[in-house]
């Protein structure tokens, strides 16, 4: 008779014991983690230094995002016009404006001339900056063409900001992008370019420039492939 009453004992607090570790919120569900989702590009570095991003919806890729980039891209639906500067930096300002602008940005370590390159095998003067960040900026690099800027990105720190937060960011102030693919987001519109790059690069371009420059570097190559091929004829 004592053997049944500890079997029945036994029994009653095994139940029990079940039954809070099993229930919603109890030490067991506390233990488990949620899956969660990460877009491609997206996941978190090791520690898991800023929250999980909500997760884009599935949705087809918007209708203006057919035409590739250099293409006559089709008008962005809405949005406000895509500036030509970021945080008091220009595109067209000459080099000592720039540095002047970069040593007043708390985002950046820019360090004075050590950061400066001149380019000598251009035929033309172009210049490259390039500097740090201690925080949201990583890296940031700018290029200049015959004195004037026409190309500056920021690399963002993945730590500390996420692919997914600057896309929504950039189509909710600026419409729909004119043109996107798994790597690049690009937003079109007069003289200017504004790119998302993966895994995290914001890009501002004079396309004015850019498209002088594809168009100089393309009579170069064909200069360069016509005395090739006329060296071959000689034998």
């Amino acid at each position: 008779m004592g053997i049944m009453k500890l079997f029945l004992r036994s029994y009653r607090f095994m139940t029990i014991f079940l039954l809070i570790m099993a229930w919603p919120g109890g030490p067991v569900c506390a233990q488990e983690t949620p899956e969660v989702f990460y877009p491609p590009g997206m996941e978190p570095p090791e520690g898991g230094a800023f929250p999980p991003a909500s997760p884009p919806p599935v949705a087809a890729a918007p209708s203006a995002a057919s035409a590739p980039p250099g293409a006559e891209a089709p008008l962005r639906e809405g949005g406000a016009e895509l500036p030509r500067s970021y945080r008091g930096i220009s595109l067209g300002m000459s080099l000592e404006d720039l540095k002047a602008a970069l040593q007043k940005e708390p985002l950046l370590n820019f360090r004075g001339d050590q950061d400066v390159s001149f380019l000598p095998s251009s035929a033309r003067s172009q210049n490259v900056v390039e500097t740090t960040g201690p925080s949201f900026i990583r890296r940031a690099f700018f290029q200049l063409w015959e004195g004037g800027l026409f190309i500056m990105g920021f690399s963002l720190h993945t730590g500390l900001v996420d692919h997914y937060s600057v896309f929504t960011g950039l189509v909710k102030k600026y419409g729909e992008p004119s043109y996107l693919d798994p790597k690049e987001a690009v937003w079109e519109a007069g003289d200017t370019r504004i790119s998302l790059e993966r895994p995290l690069t914001v890009k501002y371009i004079d396309l004015r420039v850019f498209n002088e420059l594809i168009g100089e570097s393309a009579l170069i190559e064909s200069a360069e492939i016509k005395r090739r091929q006329e060296f071959l004829d000689e034998f």
